[in-house]
């Protein structure tokens, strides 16, 4: 295909590795590029971005970061779309069957949402993620500033009536508020890094590793279970970029 419109929150293959991350917003790049923003520990040595339903391959990636300085994990990259083009709408899919269970969120419909204007997470706020394989999930912020031993300066999302908040392939996804006037669109935050597993270990060694469950039907009462992202507007002061909103391309 010459030419096709990409969205976020698609999945896409990492090169012809079999395995999937999720695309995360439209943007221009510091050059005025038109790229997508997704997570840097995607990439893959061959830079290939496969959208399979589309026949579109992206492969040059004008930012890049998958580290931890010890008070800022950086994990971004920016796929620039050569003759493809996106448009101010990501894709949100609401309801999957996760490990035997049926993931959703009540009142929501899946479609193409509009993306209004960018927004700062606020601790406490109910906000939503899309990704690959749980499709929409959503909870409330609980840590603005979390850091464990391998994670440092991340925004934590918890709280979920979910069972499963997210999963592997959920990685690069967005991480948004929908507007709460109607909910037709979606403010942009984030882009989700890591969901959290529960690991079994015999001594030092970690012999398994399996998904995170919710136990309640009620978000308050699941505290354990979490989603990471990065901030958009942290992403932008490391590698300048605008996000292309139903008003323009904006800075978040």
């Amino acid at each position: 295909m010459d030419s096709a419109t990409l969205y976020g929150g698609w999945f896409y293959e990492k090169s012809n590795s079999g395995t999937h991350c999720t695309a995360g917003w439209p943007i221009r790049d510091s050059a005025g590029k038109e790229a997508i923003l997704t997570a840097g520990h995607c990439r893959t040595p061959s830079n290939t971005m496969n959208f399979y339903y589309q026949n579109a391959v992206l492969s040059e990636v004008s930012a890049y970061a998958n580290s931890n300085n010890g008070w800022q994990t950086l994990d971004y990259a920016m796929y620039r779309l050569g003759t493809h083009a996106t448009a101010p709408y990501i894709n949100i899919e609401n309801g999957r069957t996760v490990e035997g269970e049926y993931v959703s969120v009540p009142g929501y419909a899946t479609n193409y949402y509009p993306i209004d204007y960018p927004k700062e997470p606020v601790r406490g706020q109910f906000i939503c993620k899309m990704g690959v394989n749980t499709g929409l999930t959503c909870g409330r912020i609980t840590e603005l500033n979390y850091t464990d031993s391998e994670y440092s300066n991340l925004v934590r999302m918890s709280e979920s009536a979910q069972r499963y908040i997210g999963l592997r392939g959920d990685s690069g996804g967005p991480v948004f508020a929908f507007r709460t006037s109607d909910n037709a669109a979606v403010h942009p935050i984030g882009l989700a890094v890591k969901a959290s597993v529960i690991e079994t270990f015999r001594g030092t060694e970690k012999i398994s590793e399996r998904p995170c469950r919710n136990t309640s039907t009620v978000g308050a009462n699941n505290t354990t279970c979490h989603v990471l992202f990065m901030r958009l507007s942290t992403i932008r002061g490391y590698s300048p970029y605008t996000i292309n909103t139903i008003s323009g391309f904006r800075a978040p």
